[in-house]
C-alpha cells in the first residue's frame, strides 16, 4: 500500500546521495554546475534531461516530462517515460530497499496505547532516568544526524541532546528529549524541546574552572571550537538559536566574569546584548566582543567555529582580547522585540517564570563595579595538539618547531620533555609524591589529540622553501620564517598549516635586483653554445622559479646534456650553484630516489643532479628511471606513498620540487618524460684554437664573477617573492601562448613557467597573451615539438624492431639482423638469402609470429602484421632496463590499428596471449593488399 512507504525518508536519502546515484542510473551523464545532465530518461548521451542536485527537481525538456523529487525520476526511468502513481510507489519501495529503509509500520503493529498519538500531548521531562534506553540514532524524516550534542543539568544528569542534520542546501537542528504522555502515561524519546528552564550546554566546565572567565558563544558547534581555543576556561551556550536565550537558566553564571562572543549578524548581536544585560542583574562582570567591520572583513553570520583549525590558541586569545569591551546596562532601554516569529522545534513550550529566571531589565539593580576583570590568558601550552591518525598522535612544540609523532606507549616522561620543559609539566600536573603526574599528562594529551581529529601530515606540514598561505608569501629558511618578507617566529604564524624547522639556509634580507641587474643572468646564459638559442632563456627562467616550487601550480624540470667539454659543468657549478646552490639539494651519480625523497621530506626546494649519467646495466638504468619518475610526480605536487618496515604503516610524501639533471646523454625515454623534462642541449666544442677557447671561457667567467655574486641569488629571490603574483599570472599567459603555438598543453605546462621566470628577469609587469605569442613566434622551438612518433608505444615498437639478433642464412652467412628486417623477410617484402619459413622460425624464438591458426585470428585482415607475445622471456630480455620491461602488451595495444585476439595462440608448443601489430607501423612503404 502507498501509505506503507516512507516517501519523505526515501526522498531525503536519495537527495543525500547525489550526484553519485545519478551516475549509477545514467553512466553517460555529466555534472554542469548545480545540474546533472543526460539526453533522456533512457540514459542516452545529451543534455535534454536536467536534474538539480540540490533539490532533486528534474525536467526532460525534449519529452515534456518533469518531477519534484528523485522518486518520480526513478519511477520514470523504470517505466520508460511518464510514471503513474503506482510506478512511484514501486520506485519508492525499490529505493527504500536499496538504502535499507524499512516501510512504515502497519496499523496492526502499533500498540493500543499509541493509537491516539496524534491527539496525545508529550511532555519533556527535566532529566533522563538512569534506566532509559539509548535515544534513536536517526530521525524518521532526516535520517542520521551529522552531529550530536548532549546537555546535562547541574547534577550531571542527562537532559537531552541536540542533533544537527545537514541536508541538501540547508541544515536542520532538532532537540531530542525523554518525554511522558500526558494522556496515556507512556514514556519514550521524542523530538521535542527541553523542559524549561533549559540548561546551558557544557555546564560541567563551570565547576572545572571555577575562577576563570566564562565564554558564551552561540551554538554548540561554536562552543566546541571555542573550547579548543580556550582550553583552560569554561565555554557555554544555550539551545534553540539566537532568540531562544529567554528560555535558558543563566543562574549558574551568577557572580562570574563573562566574555560574550556573538555571531556576526544582527540577531546574534541582539541576543548577546540581552544576555549581557541579564547577567549584570546576576552580579556578573561582562564584556562583549565587538568586531571591527572594516578591518576584520568578517562575512555575515561569522562565528569562531569558522576559524577552527586555522587559528592557533595564542592568536585566538589575542584576537578576542583586543576586541572585548565592557558592557553596561542602559536602564531605560529594553532589548529589541522582534515582530518576526522564528520557527522553533519546540511545539508547546511550558510557561516560563521570567521574573525568576530572566529579568530583561537591570533597572533598580545595583551594577557591580567593573574592577577585577582579570582577563589574562592562562599559561599557554608551549606546544600544539594536532590530532591523531592510525594509532599515532601528533604535536607541534613551539621551541623545536618540528612535528613530534608519538604512539600511545611512547608518551613517556622523556618524550614529553620534547614538547615542554619539566617546569611546565610540574605546574600543570602536580603530584604530591612524584612532582609530576605523568600518567595524567599522557592521558590528557591522547584525549586532546582525539578531540582535535584526524591529522594528515602530507596535507598540513610544510618544510623549507617558498609557500603561499592565505594570500601571504611565506619563506621557510629552516631556522627562520619570512611572512611577506617580515621575520616571524614559527609559533606565531596564524595558519592551518604547520611550518617545519630544518637545516639552516643562509639568507639575509637585502634589496631586490633591478631589471638590468637581473637581466645579466640571461646575457650570461646566452654566452653558452646551445643547440637552440631558446635554451638560454629556459635555463635562466628555471633558475628564477625553482626556489618558488612550493608556490608554483606546475613545476618544470630541465636536463642539460651535451658531449664532454661543452660546458655542462660550467652551467651547474658556476651558474646554478651560485644562484640557488645554498637552497638546493645537490646530488651526483648514483643517488637514489629514496635518498632524494627522504632528504626532501616536506621541503619544496630545488634538486640538482650533476653527472646523472644513465648506465649500461639494468640497475643503473633503474635508478635513473626511478628518480625521473619522482620528478614527474613532483611536477603537479603529487602524493607518494611508501611502505615502512616498522609498525607505523605507510608514509606519505608530497613532492614539490623542481629538478635539474646534467649528463652527456639525456636519460628521458618515454613520452611522459619527454614532455615533463625539458632537454637543454649544448653543442659539441667548436674547432677553435686553444687560445680562442680560453678567451671565450675567461670572458664568460669574468661575467659570472662580476654579476653572479654571493648576494645575487638572495636579491633575485627577493625580486621574485615581491612579484610572485605577477610571475604566476605571466606563467599562465606564457603557457596559453606556447600551447597555441606548439599545439600541446603538456609541453606548454613545462615551458610556460620557465618563460615567465625569464621575463621576470627583465620586467616586473604583466604580459598579455598577444605579446607573449608574438615573442614565442620569433623563436626556434624545433627541439620542443614532440611528435606522435615519440609516444611510448611507438618508442617501444621501435626498440623491439631495431633490436639486433643473430641470423644464419641458407648460404651459411652469419650476421646480426634487426628484428624488423626478419619481419620483412617473413612477410615476403624483402628478398635475401634468408627464406621466409626460416624467418618465421627465428621470430618464434623471440615470441613473435606472422601467421596463426586460432579461430579468432585466422580470418581476413590478420595477414599483414606481427603477433607479439605478452609474456615471452626473450622479449622481456630485450626490454630489460627500459620503461616497458613489464606489461609491454598494454603499450602495444595503444598503437594505431593494433588488436588483441580473443583466444591464445600457439608458440613453440605453448599457448600465449598476443597483441597483433600492423606491419605498416615499422615499414617505410605501405603494403599493397
Amino acid at each position: 500500500m502507498a501509505n506503507n512507504v516512507n516517501f519523505e525518508r526515501v526522498a531525503s536519502e536519495s537527495l543525500r546521495r547525489l550526484p553519485s546515484i545519478l551516475y549509477e542510473w545514467f553512466p553517460s551523464g555529466k555534472l554542469d554546475g548545480r545540474e546533472f545532465k543526460i539526453g533522456d530518461i533512457q540514459g542516452s548521451p545529451g543534455e535534454s534531461l536536467a536534474i538539480n542536485i540540490q533539490t532533486g527537481k528534474w525536467a526532460d525538456f525534449a519529452a515534456d516530462l518533469k518531477g519534484g523529487d528523485l522518486i518520480s525520476l526513478y519511477a520514470a526511468k523504470l517505466a520508460g517515460g511518464s510514471p503513474s502513481g503506482k510506478d512511484q510507489v514501486a520506485a519508492a519501495k525499490k529505493l527504500g530497499e536499496m538504502f535499507g529503509i524499512s516501510e512504515q509500520p502497519q496499523a496492526s503493529m502499533i500498540p493500543e496505547w499509541f493509537k491516539g498519538r496524534k491527539n496525545e500531548k508529550w511532555v519533556a521531562q527535566p532529566f533522563v532516568p538512569d534506566d532509559a534506553p539509548q535515544p534513536p540514532n536517526e530521525h524518521f524524516k532526516y535520517g542520521k544526524p551529522t552531529a550530536t550534542w548532549k546537555y546535562f543539568d547541574n547534577q550531571n544528569r542527562l537532559v537531552g541532546q541536540v542533533c544537527r542534520f545537514d541536508l541538501a542546501g540547508k541544515k536542520v537542528v532538532l532537540p531530542q528529549t525523554w518525554c511522558k504522555s500526558a494522556t496515556q502515561g507512556g514514556t519514550g524519546w521524542k523530538w521535542k524541546a527541553f523542559a524549561q528552564p533549559r540548561p546551558l550546554y557544557n555546564l560541567a566546565s563551570l565547576a572545572k574552572f571555577p575562577e576563570k572567565v566564562v565564554f558564551i558563544v552561540e551554538g554548540e558547534k561554536t562552543a566546541d571550537a571555542a573550547q579548543r581555543f580556550f582550553e583552560c576556561n569554561p565555554v557555554v551556550t544555550w539551545a534553540g538559536g539566537s532568540k531562544a536565550y529567554k528560555l535558558t537558566d543563566f543562574t549558574p553564571l551568577q557572580g562570574r566574569k563573562i566574555a560574550i562572543l556573538p555571531d556576526n549578524d544582527q540577531p546574534g548581536i541582539d541576543a548577546a546584548e540581552a544576555i549581557a544585560t541579564h547577567l549584570l542583574s546576576l552580579g556578573c562582570i561582562v564584556k562583549i566582543c565587538r568586531y571591527r567591520t572594516e578591518d576584520d572583513h568578517l562575512p555575515e553570520g561569522w562565528d569562531l567555529a569558522d576559524e577552527d583549525g586555522k587559528w592557533d590558541n595564542a592568536y585566538a586569545w589575542q584576537w578576542v582580547i583586543d576586541r572585548l569591551v565592557p558592557w553596561e546596562a542602559k536602564p531605560e532601554t529594553q532589548p529589541k522585540k522582534s515582530t518576526k516569529r522564528e520557527p522553533q522545534p519546540d511545539i508547546s513550550p511550558e510557561p516560563l517564570d521570567e521574573q525568576k529566571y530572566f529579568s530583561e531589565s537591570a533597572e533598580s539593580q545595583e551594577l557591580p563595579p567593573y574592577e577585577g576583570f582579570d582577563f589574562e590568558p592562562p599559561m599557554q601550552k608551549p606546544f600544539r595538539v594536532l590530532g591523531y591518525n592510525n594509532g599515532l598522535y601528533y604535536y607541534y612544540p613551539d621551541g623545536a618547531s618540528q612535528v613530534v609523532e608519538l604512539s600511545a606507549s611512547a608518551h613517556t616522561k622523556n618524550n614529553l620533555f620534547r614538547l615542554a620543559p619539566y617546569g611546565w609539566w610540574q605546574s600543570q600536573y602536580p603530584h604530591p609524591k612524584n612532582d609530576v603526574n605523568w600518567d595524567q599528562a599522557a592521558n590528557d594529551l591522547i584525549q586532546s589529540s582525539v578531540n582535535a581529529g584526524v591529522f594528515i601530515t602530507k596535507d598540513k606540514l610544510r618544510g623549507r622553501g617558498a609557500w603561499l598561505d592565505n594570500g601571504r608569501t611565506i619563506l621557510n629558511f629552516g631556522d627562520q620564517l619570512l611572512v611577506d618578507m617580515v621575520p616571524t617566529p614559527f609559533s606565531l604564524v596564524a595558519s592551518e598549516n604547520f611550518y617545519q624547522a630544518g637545516p639552516r639556509i643562509p639568507f639575509q634580507i637585502d634589496y631586490e635586483l633591478s631589471s638590468p641587474q637581473a637581466g645579466a643572468l640571461i646575457d650570461i646564459c646566452r654566452m653558452l653554445r646551445w643547440e637552440k638559442p631558446i635554451s638560454a632563456y629556459l635555463l635562466a627562467g628555471w633558475a628564477t622559479i625553482a626556489p618558488m616550487a612550493g608556490i608554483l601550480p606546475w613545476r618544470p624540470h630541465i636536463w642539460i646534456n651535451g658531449p664532454s667539454g661543452c660546458g655542462k659543468s660550467t652551467v651547474v657549478r658556476e651558474i646554478l650553484n651560485r644562484i640557488i646552490g645554498n637552497i638546493a639539494i645537490i646530488a651526483e651519480g648514483k643517488t637514489t630516489e629514496a635518498g632524494i625523497r627522504q632528504t626532501l621530506g616536506y621541503d619544496a626546494i630545488p634538486v640538482i643532479f650533476d653527472e646523472f649519467e644513465p648506465g649500461g646495466d639494468s640497475k643503473s638504468n633503474s635508478i635513473v628511471q626511478e628518480v625521473i619518475e619522482l620528478a614527474r610526480i613532483a611536477s603537479s605536487g603529487g602524493h607518494v606513498v611508501k611502505g615502512t618496515a616498522g609498525q607505523s604503516g605507510a608514509k606519505a610524501y608530497n613532492i614539490r620540487s623542481c629538478f635539474a639533471f646534467a649528463s652527456i646523454n639525456n636519460g628521458t625515454q618515454n613520452y611522459q618524460d619527454l614532455t615533463r623534462v625539458t632537454a637543454l642541449s649544448l653543442q659539441k666544442p667548436l674547432r677553435l684554437s686553444k687560445t680562442e677557447k680560453n678567451e671565450h671561457y675567461d670572458l664568460l667567467m669574468t661575467m659570472i664573477r662580476e654579476h653572479l655574486t654571493r648576494e645575487f641569488g638572495q636579491r633575485l629571490l627577493v625580486r621574485t617573492v615581491k612579484n610572485i603574483h605577477v610571475l604566476l599570472n605571466n606563467s599562465e599567459t606564457f603557457t596559453i601562448a606556447v600551447a597555441k603555438h606548439l599545439g600541446s598543453r603538456r609541453i606548454a605546462d613545462q615551458l610556460g613557467p620557465m618563460l615567465a621566470g625569464a621575463y621576470l628577469l627583465t620586467s616586473t609587469k604583466k604580459i598579455d597573451v598577444d605579446a607573449a605569442f608574438a615573442w614565442i613566434q620569433e623563436r626556434d622551438w624545433s627541439d620542443h615539438e614532440i611528435e606522435e612518433a615519440d609516444k611510448n608505444e611507438n618508442q617501444l615498437l621501435s626498440t623491439l624492431m631495431q633490436h639486433r639478433i643473430p641470423v644464419q642464412t641458407t648460404n651459411t652467412n652469419f650476421g646480426h639482423w634487426a628484428i624488423g628486417e626478419v619481419v620483412s623477410v617473413a612477410h615476403g617484402l624483402k628478398v635475401t638469402d634468408l627464406k621466409q619459413h626460416e624467418a618465421e622460425r627465428i621470430l618464434a624464438q623471440y615470441g613473435m609470429r606472422i601467421k596463426v591458426n586460432s579461430a579468432s585470428a585466422s580470418g581476413e585482415g590478420w595477414e599483414y602484421g606481427v603477433f607479439i607475445s605478452n609474456t615471452h622471456t626473450a622479449i622481456k630480455a630485450i626490454l630489460r632496463g627500459t620503461p616497458w620491461e613489464k606489461r609491454w602488451n598494454k603499450q602495444l595495444e595503444s598503437l594505431e590499428g593494433a588488436r588483441k585476439p580473443e583466444a591464445k595462440t600457439s608458440l613453440n608448443g605453448t599457448s600465449s596471449r598476443m597483441v597483433w601489430v600492423p606491419v605498416e607501423l615499422f615499414l617505410d612503404e605501405k603494403i599493397d593488399r
